[in-house]
This record gives C-alpha cells, structure tokens and sequence, in this order.
C-alpha cells in the first residue's frame, strides 16, 4: 500500500475517534425513584376512599370539602411520606 493512502486512511481514523470523543450527550433530567409512584398511588387510593366514607356519613357534605378533609387527615397520618399535594416534596 502507498503512503499517501495509508496516511489517509490513518487520519481518517483519528478524525472519526475525535469526534465521538468530542459528542457531548444533553444531560437528562433526573427520574424520580419507583417508590414516589408507588406513595402517589397509596395517598390517591387513600384519598379516594376516605371522601368516599365521609360522603356516605354526612350526605349533605360538598365532595370538594370531603376532599379537603381527607387530605388533611392523610398528611397527619401519614408525615413520612414524601407526597405533597400529588407531587413530591423537593
């Protein structure tokens, strides 16, 4: 094989090398642990069940207040875990 092409073929390689070297990836975003969908899942099962049972009690109660209620029993019940209001504490 001549110089010129063995040269050639020698820089190409080195071309292709530094440019993979020099791709830089975009940083992604960092993914929440599984178990913060699994503790969104309990609070809104939770959540769900407890207006269902204050509704049944007290008929005349409106659902946004049933609502409101059991949010606020489940905080207190339950302050270790890392939902607030259906996302995640920072």
């Amino acid at each position: 094989m001549k110089f010129p092409v063995r040269a050639a073929l020698v820089f190409a390689l080195v071309l292709a090398a530094g440019c993979t070297l020099l791709h830089h990836r975009k940083p992604s975003a960092p993914e929440p642990p599984p178990s913060a969908g699994i503790e969104t899942e309990f609070r809104d099962r939770w959540i769900e069940r407890r207006v269902h049972d204050l509704m049944t009690a007290n008929p005349a109660l409106p659902e946004a207040d049933a609502r409101a209620a059991a949010a606020a029993e489940f905080a207190k019940q339950y302050p270790y875990l890392r939902t607030v209001n259906g996302g995640l504490k920072p």
